[in-house]
């Protein structure tokens, strides 16, 4: 279950409340209140999201949550190349991921929001409008009767190591562009690809040390470094461009803003930090206790590449904990 982030975000209208009083799931949020199932996936979600104007747009998962207002940029599915828009709210999608969306019943103060939750029944994405134009548009996808599924509890063994996904990560690993490497991450949240990566050349994935995170994040918002942050749950991923965040250290958990965007990262669910090469690009991968991933820090593509590279190559190994 999404539970361990329960601190307060709301820093004025464009943010949203992550207190304890924030549903969580599905049951949580229909308690509170008229729920309507919808008949949408994450491929009719993607194409209406591109037609958004003034929402605020939202992805969380264990450990991390990202925020941007506005609507969906160009509409990209596991079957396209990677892009990245600096105007619009990037949302990547696997259009055959297990998904279940409702429409909430519209507040007091007149917002009205989408939720996707995952098999488990945990709210992993979430739309939230006041705009009348905004809010026909989630009102026009097609309802449903069908009742909600039942929670289904996914148990993986970190103990087993699958040849095969090892072989395959080897032998595609430079062949694929960042597209595929994020497909990776969005099939089972990450946790195969967490598990080959000991078994990939060292010069192409090698654990870091996990405490220089908050400095590191604070040295590249601080000097002006552009890149991209990205936070995923199973079948999805929402990526943010941005540089010279403020960053702020809020009871373990570090938080960045830009405008309107906001990232929260939960220091305490992060077991391992990886460095991964691909072509010319480098990333930062962050994975939780679960071995799952958690976020993805990566070069913003029409920058400096080098100097993102050589700063993730400086990165030291675990080895160097006092």
């Amino acid at each position: 279950m999404n539970a361990p982030i329960t601190f307060d975000l709301a820093q004025g209208t464009s943010c949203l409340c992550l207190g304890k009083e924030t549903p969580r799931s599905l049951k949580d949020l229909e308690s509170q209140g008229d729920l309507l199932r919808l008949e949408c996936d994450l491929e009719t979600l993607g194409l209406l999201g591109t037609a958004l104007s003034n929402a605020i747009v939202s992805t969380r998962n264990a450990a991390a949550f990202i925020t941007g207002n506005g609507g969906y940029g160009r509409f990209q599915t596991t079957a396209m190349p990677h892009h990245l828009s600096h105007k619009r709210i990037n949302l990547r999608v696997a259009p055959d991921a297990p998904i279940c969306a409702a429409l909430c019943k519209p507040t007091l103060n007149g917002r009205q929001s989408l939720v996707i939750a995952n098999k488990e029944g945990d709210i992993i994405h979430r739309i939230e409008t006041a705009d009348d134009f905004d809010k026909a548009l989630l009102q026009s996808i097609d309802q449903t009767k069908v009742g909600w599924p039942e929670p289904e509890a996914t148990q993986q063994d970190p103990s087993v190591i699958s040849l095969s996904a090892v072989r395959c990560a080897r032998q595609n690993w430079d062949e694929h562009d960042t597209g595929h490497h994020l497909n990776d991450i969005m099939k089972d949240r990450g946790f195969t690809r967490r598990m080959t990566l000991p078994h990939i050349s060292p010069n192409k994935a090698r654990p870091v040390l996990r405490q220089v995170l908050v400095s590191f994040l604070t040295y590249i918002n601080k000097t002006g470094v552009r890149h991209v942050q990205q936070v995923p749950e199973y079948g999805l991923i929402q990526s943010a461009l941005t540089h010279r965040a403020e960053v702020e250290l809020l009871k373990n958990v570090i938080i960045t803003r830009s405008g309107d965007q906001t990232l929260a990262l939960d220091l305490d669910q992060i077991e391992t930090v990886w460095v991964t090469c691909f072509g010319n690009l480098s990333q930062l991968e962050i994975y939780g206790h679960d071995g799952h991933t958690i976020a993805i820090f990566a070069a913003d593509p029409n920058s400096d590449i080098s100097r993102w590279n050589d700063l993730l190559a400086s990165l030291p190994p675990p080895s160097h904990a006092i």
